[in-house]
């Protein structure tokens, strides 16, 4: 191999290494963003739902009905991720976390995604549910819950209920 075609495949190497590091970057910065819209969408849904049954003197059997009505409608117009079990989710996302996006700054804390939060709806204990949500580094070097610890939390929470029950 003659020195000139060296050179070509090291500095090939270079721009092959470098335009992957971009690739990667922008896919990364393109789930992200998606995924906080995801995140305000369904606690924005959920937000509103509750603020329709306060309306209704805080009736949860309305609030029941709303979601009935709500996920027909809004599955023939955008299809499938509107059932009811998804818009309840979303009313017990906002429930549950009713200042993700109000904070001193006016700028919404770190969100994790909306799996680690569906995960975390599962928990009903509040204490429980805040251990888990303790900072932890992932494999981006980002901090927050790793959906695998957060299973096997609740499923060893679940175990450890049912074995210390009377």
């Amino acid at each position: 191999m003659k020195k000139d075609e060296i050179e070509v495949i090291s500095s090939n190497q270079d721009i092959l290494s470098d335009m992957r590091s971009i690739i990667d970057v922008a896919r990364e910065n393109a789930y992200q963003a998606v995924n906080q819209a995801l995140v305000k969408r369904n606690w924005l849904l959920g937000k509103r739902i509750s603020e329709e049954e306060l309306k209704n003197s805080g009736r949860a059997e309305y609030g029941l009905e709303i979601i009935k009505k709500l996920s027909k409608i809004l599955t023939e117009e955008y299809g499938k991720g509107f059932t009811k079990t998804n818009l309840y989710s979303f009313y017990s996302f906002y429930k549950t976390f009713p200042e993700i996006f109000h904070s001193v700054s006016g700028k919404s804390q770190n969100l994790l995604s909306w799996t680690h939060y569906r995960v975390l709806l599962q928990v009903k204990d509040p204490a429980a549910r805040n251990g888990m949500l303790k900072k932890q580094p992932n494999k981006h070097g980002q901090y927050g819950p790793c959906r695998g610890i957060l299973i096997h939390s609740i499923i060893t929470d679940c175990s450890h209920r049912r074995t210390n029950s009377p």
